[in-house]
This record gives structure tokens, sequence and C-alpha cells, in this order.
């Protein structure tokens, strides 16, 4: 796409050029031709300009203007070549002759010629620098107003984008107050040109924006002027620039237009360029069937009405000016697009044979459901008698479980925990009674004392416990850790995800331990400081994780002691596994694995 857009912007600035006001009693044969050129017709216009030539009797002033619609015609059309030598004649004569309008349009002409693609930019400026000379010797604002347009185009060749727009601003506003307004609407189009191509450098949306403003002003004038192939000309650029600002609906509506243009005209460069923008905008939508039509109508203009204009610009986009060549590259991205339809076709049936296959599926499950249903109807009554039984033994059994533990807790706390209480009096009554001098001894009832305090507040921890609901293992492992923690022993955190009831029994019992012997090697021989454990429960796994920030060890030399065999053993037992990641000086990592049997 930006191939199309880079022909277009040095195309335009030389086909969209307006009229000059001439004395048409005095020039029939120019102001006809131009009239030929105007409205898209510029092979008319050379036919018309040979026929006045082959006249027997021709004056020179007829001669004069024949050889320039020929040339400015072959220009419009593409044949460049052809174009040149037709107006060094207009301009040789028409100077030779003194004509000075004509060899002001001769100049012009030539500057373009020279200017296109940028064959001879010094020659195009020594063109233009005589028209200019001209245009201000005859007052001719118009003529004026195209050097002023003419220039930055030569400017925007030499990468001067800058002056290039100081020039087209300028030309504006020598433009304002006039009346030529075919002339100013090309003056906006190469400025959106320019301001674009700017745009594509810096990114600064507000030179977009700039464009964007410039390319409809042009086409509202073109529009009003009913000159259809240059308004679809500014149209397709404008939608490209949509594309830039991701205004993708208002980009295929302005190519919709131009190619509407094209169709009217039965302009083949118009759609030619309408048709591959087009079916480029379909591709990037993921639009493969869009893609494929909009291509294929292209192919039918490249065989039936294709010119050496509409071959030189699939050239420039294909990279190969042989029209066999061109189709058969198209024809290939016709098939890509082909495939893809042809895919996305089998994908829609594939989804519609999956959808129609859920609704049997669905209905087969609902008649089994209601037949599955009617025979358990049957036994609802012996299922009710079931039930109530079941709930009946289980809420006995859960009666007796709570008197039981309150029992337990009643005769400790009323017998040991008497006892206890009773020794605490007597060890208090002692120390009392104990002479001052007996520090030593003294010390040690005290330190008896506080042993025996302490048992009494862990006694009545199990008569409290035995009291509750039975905790979870890993909520008695999390409390102890913390426990040393706050003693200032080592930081452990403790992390749990998504632990249930069924994570118990045997497991939990191991799982605890587990946990134990590797948290007290990790105290005991790596001589951490920071430890993180992490037990979670993802499906039928339980994961364990714990980190430390010990010493660490070389993997691949340690000898297994009876700690890392009990682990092992452990978790063989339950059919899990365990592994570890150590290296000296960074730590130990330890992942253990165990399956969960509900």
């Amino acid at each position: 796409m930006k191939t199309i857009f880079f022909i277009l912007s040095l195309l335009l600035p030389f086909i969209l050029n307006g009229q000059s006001v001439l004395d048409e009693s005095k020039y029939p044969i120019i102001a006809h031709g131009e009239r030929w050129i105007k409205h898209g017709y510029p092979d008319s216009a050379f036919e018309f300009a040979q026929n006045i030539l082959k006249k027997q009797g021709l004056d020179i002033s007829g001669k004069i203007q024949a050889y320039f619609i020929a040339g400015k015609s072959s220009f419009v059309s593409g044949n460049v070549d052809r174009a040149t030598p037709l107006l060094q004649k207009s301009l040789a004569l028409s100077k030779k002759y003194n004509i000075e309008p004509i060899e002001l349009r001769s100049l012009l002409a030539l500057c373009s010629t020279y200017a296109d693609n940028a064959r001879d930019l010094d020659s195009a400026k020594l063109y233009l620098n005589g028209a200019k000379y001209l245009a201000e010797k005859l007052k001719d604002t118009l003529n004026l107003a195209k050097y002023y347009s003419y220039l930055p185009n030569i400017l925007y060749y030499e990468g001067e984008s800058q002056k290039a727009l100081e020039n087209y601003y300028f030309c504006e506003l020598l433009l304002k107050n006039t009346n030529y307004e075919e002339e100013k609407a090309n003056n906006f189009a190469n400025l959106a040109h320019v301001l674009f191509s700017i745009y594509e450098n810096t990114e600064k949306k507000e030179d977009l924006e700039k464009a964007q403003t410039y390319y409809n002003k042009a086409i509202t004038i073109f529009h009003n002027l009913g000159s259809r192939m240059n308004e679809a000309t500014a149209r397709n650029s404008l939608a490209y620039s949509y594309l830039y600002s991701e205004d993708i609906a208002r980009s295929a509506e302005e190519i919709q237009k131009c190619i509407k243009i094209g169709e009217e005209l039965k302009d083949t460069a118009i759609l030619l360029v309408g048709y591959y923008t087009l079916a480029s905008y379909y591709e990037m939508n993921g639009n493969a069937a869009l893609a494929k039509d909009a291509l294929t109508k292209l192919l039918v203009f490249l065989d039936t009405q294709g010119t050496a204009y509409d071959f030189a610009f699939m050239k420039a986009e294909f990279g190969n000016s042989d029209s066999r060549i061109t189709k058969a590259l198209i024809n290939s991205k016709i098939g890509v697009f082909s495939s893809q339809v042809e895919n996305q076709q089998l994908a829609k049936d594939r989804l519609i044979f999956i959808f129609i296959s859920i609704i049997i599926g669905i209905l087969a499950i609902a008649v089994f459901l209601f037949f599955r249903q009617r025979a358990k109807l049957h036994q609802k009554s012996l299922e009710n008698l079931l039930q109530t039984q079941e709930i009946a033994y289980m809420k006995a059994r859960q009666e007796g479980e709570e008197d039981g533990r309150h029992r337990i807790a009643r005769l400790i706390h009323d017998g040991v925990g008497g006892l206890l209480i009773s020794a605490k009096w007597n060890l208090e009554s002692a120390l009392e009674e104990l002479p001052q001098k007996e520090t030593k001894v003294a010390a040690r009832l005290n330190e008896n004392l506080q042993l025996q305090e302490h048992s009494y507040k862990e006694l009545r921890r199990v008569v409290y416990a035995l009291e509750q609901e039975e905790a979870a293992w890993w909520d008695d492992l999390q409390k102890f850790y913390q426990r040393l923690t706050a003693h200032g022993t080592a930081k452990i955190r403790f992390y749990t995800y998504n632990l249930d009831k069924s994570v118990g029994g045997a497991t939990g019992k191991e799982a605890r331990f587990i946990v134990q012997e590797i948290i007290t090697n990790a105290l005991k021989h790596a001589k951490a400081s920071e430890i993180n454990v992490q037990i979670n429960q993802i499906g039928d796994t339980l994961g364990i994780i714990i980190e430390d920030n010990g010493i660490g060890f070389d993997s691949g030399k340690v000898q297994k002691g009876l700690g890392f065999q009990s682990i092992e053993e452990r978790c063989i037992k339950l059919g899990g596994s365990v592994s570890f990641e150590s290296e000296k000086g960074h730590g130990t990592t330890v992942f253990v694995d165990i399956p969960i049997d509900h």
C-alpha cells in the first residue's frame, strides 16, 4: 500500500494541473484539447492534436498549439518520452514567433516532464525559472501561482519538505482572492501530500490531521468543478491517510467512492489503484472473500483494458512489468485468498456440525436423565428411610464424640490440673520459707515453679483444644513456627493455598512430619535465618515447597543422612516424591509432591 501512495504522490502534483485563463478564440486548439484532458480523456486529446498536425496549410499558431496539446496529453497519459520532444517543439516555435502565452505553458509543462520521478531536476528548475519570468511579465497570476506550486514539487524530490511546505502555503495565499478554483484544489492536494510525507517521518498527529483537512478541501473543489478523475485520486490518498489514523470505516468509504468514480469514467488507472487498495484493506481486516473479489476485478481490467500506465503501476507493486508475470502473481494471490475462503467455510461447517452434535447430545442426555429419574422415583420412599437412619446415626456419633471430648477435658482439668495447682502452691510456700542465703536452691525452685506454670498453661490449652473442633494439621504447624519466629529463632513465613479437610488422616500426619523435619534440618544444619514454606493443593496433589537462605550444599556430592532418608521414605510410602535444589552459599529449596486420596 505504501507503494501505491508513493506513485500517486509523484504523479498527482503534475497530473492535477488546472487550466489558465486563455482567449479561446485566439487559441481554440489548446482550449479544446485541454477540455479533453480535464475531463480525463488524454488519449482523445492526443488523437485530436495529431489530426490537426496532419492538415494541409496549417498556420504556425495552429501547429504550435497542436504540438503543445500532443505533448501535454502524452505526459498526462504517462508517456513522458513521447511528451518531451513535442513540448520542446512547442517551446521553440512559440519563442521564435514570440507567442508568449504558449511559451509560458510549454515551459511549465516541460518542467513537469523533467521533474517526473526526479528525472532531471536541474533542467526542471531552468524551465520553471523561465516560466516565472514570463508570468511576472504577463502579470499572469494563475501561472505565477503554478510556479509556486511546481517549485515545492522539485524541493520535495530534493528532500526539502519544509521549504516545499512554505511555497505551497505562499501559493495558497496567492490564490486566496482569485477564482482559480481548480488551481486551488491542485495546491491543496499537493500541500496534503507534503504534510502526509512529513507525518510519516515525525508521526505527529497534527500533521496527519492537517493533511486530511487539505485533502478534504481539494476533494470538495474537484467535486464542485466536476473534475472526477482528480477527485478520485485525492479520495484514494485520503483513504490511505485514514488507515494511519485507524479510522477504518472512513477509509473504506473513500475507497468505495474512488472506485465508483473510476467505474463511471471507465478509467483503468483509478480502478486499478482502487481495487488494489480495497483488496489490501479487506486482507488487513481478515475478509479473504472480499479481498479475492477485489483482486479478481482488478485482473479483469488488466486483461481487457490494460494500458502502459496500468502495467507501470503493477510493476511498481509486483516488481515486474511483464503482463503475463504480473497476472500470474495476482492469480497466485487470488489462490491464497481462495484457500483462506475454503478454510473459513470448512471452519464454519465444522462449527455447525459441532453445534448440531451438541444439541443431539443434550437431547440424548435429557432423555436418559428422564428415564433415570423415573426409575429413581420408585425407590424414593426407601431412600428417605435410609437417609433418616443415617442422619440419626451420624448425629448420635457426633454427640458421642463431643461427650467423650468434654468428659476427657473435665477429667484432665479436675484431676491433673488440680494436682499441678497444688504442686505450684507447695513450691511457692517452700520459696517463701527458704532462707535468703540458699540462693542456688531458690533459683532452682523458682525455675521449677516457672516450668510448673508453663505446664499448667499448656494443660489448659490442651483442655481448650479438646473442647473445640479439631484444628487442621497445617494450622498447628504454622502456629508452632510462628512461636519460633516470635522467640527470634528464625523468620519463618507460611503460605497456604486451596487446602481443605481432604488433606488429612495419615497423609496429613506424614506431611506434617516431613515439613517439621525439613525445617529442623534448615535451622540445625543449614543455619538458616529465613525460611519460606508453601503448602498448596492443586487437583489431587499436595505440593510442598520450602526455601531457606542457609549455607547450602553441592547437590552432586552430598551424602544422604538419616534426616533425608526419613523424608524420602515417608514420601515414597505416600506414593509421592521429593527433590532438592541447592548451591553452596545460596540456600536450599525442597520440592515435595504427595498424591491425595479422597
